[in-house]
């Protein structure tokens, strides 16, 4: 068997979510200043701080994805 030592190397990733929140406000630019303010996704979840009946959403839970080109890493970085 080869004993062969890999290489470490920093790849950046963009994911990309797309979707609609669904407000309830008294105007467009208060609406658009609801979800600025009161709504966003971190991995797992979408939330919001506006009432549950004033607010809705329809997001795909899979990203689109963009890998970027591999880059050496040059210092030690010790990955687990």
């Amino acid at each position: 068997m080869l004993n062969i030592q890999n290489k470490k190397f920093r790849i950046p990733v963009i994911f990309s979510f797309e979707g609609e929140f669904f407000v309830a406000a008294p105007s467009q630019i208060e609406a658009e200043k609801y979800v600025q303010e009161n709504c966003g996704l971190t991995i797992g979840e979408i939330h919001s701080t506006l009432p549950e009946g004033d607010v809705g959403w329809n997001f795909n839970c899979h990203p689109a994805r963009k890998v970027g080109c591999a880059k050496p890493i040059r210092k030690k970085i010790i990955l687990d």
